[in-house]
């Protein structure tokens, strides 16, 4: 029998990332009778979050890393990093920008550039940037530091995925 990482089999696999799905539709109401609701599903999923002690609303989607809420590694970081008022700040992988968001708000007479190689989260930033009533910060497309029209910065935070999924395995 062939057996994951985890020593689970790829049937034991299946059967838990079916419950994981079916789990995910039953909590957050995607099913219309027997079908899922693809309308619900294309709906953003907004949240509001109080980090650093300042209110934040966040716009995301299925699809991007933690859509529901800000996961515990962005916010440890966000907890701890040092932002003055002045700097110069990068949130490289910013994904629908939580980080970046609050760089922005932290660092209110700076500048903050906010970099992802996905298009999707590149979108929702730029909207949770406007959302959050910011102009101090600029979202790019692109490969980390490519595309960047400055080359120094006070702070750089980054909260990158630990481990690729299952898609890229198969590359």
């Amino acid at each position: 029998m062939k057996k994951d990482g985890r020593g689970l089999t790829t049937e034991a696999q299946r059967r838990i990332d079916r419950s994981r799905i079916s789990q995910i539709i039953r909590d957050f109401s995607l099913k219309k009778g027997n079908y899922l609701d693809i309308e619900k599903i294309r709906e953003d999923v907004v949240f509001r979050q109080y980090l650093r002690e300042m209110e934040f609303v966040f716009h995301s989607t299925w699809g991007l890393f933690s859509p529901r809420d800000i996961d515990a590694g962005s916010r440890l970081l966000i907890r701890y990093m040092q932002v003055n008022e002045t700097d110069v700040c990068l949130d490289l992988g910013c994904g629908y920008g939580p980080i970046g968001v609050v760089m922005g708000r932290l660092a209110r007479n700076g500048e903050v550039y906010m970099v992802d190689r996905d298009f999707l989260a590149v979108e929702y930033a730029a909207k949770n940037v406007k959302a959050n009533g910011l102009s101090n910060c600029q979202v790019r497309l692109g490969n980390g530091f490519d595309g960047l029209d400055t080359g120094k910065f006070n702070v750089v935070a980054a909260n990158l995925p630990a481990k690729v999924g299952k898609e890229l395995l198969y590359i």
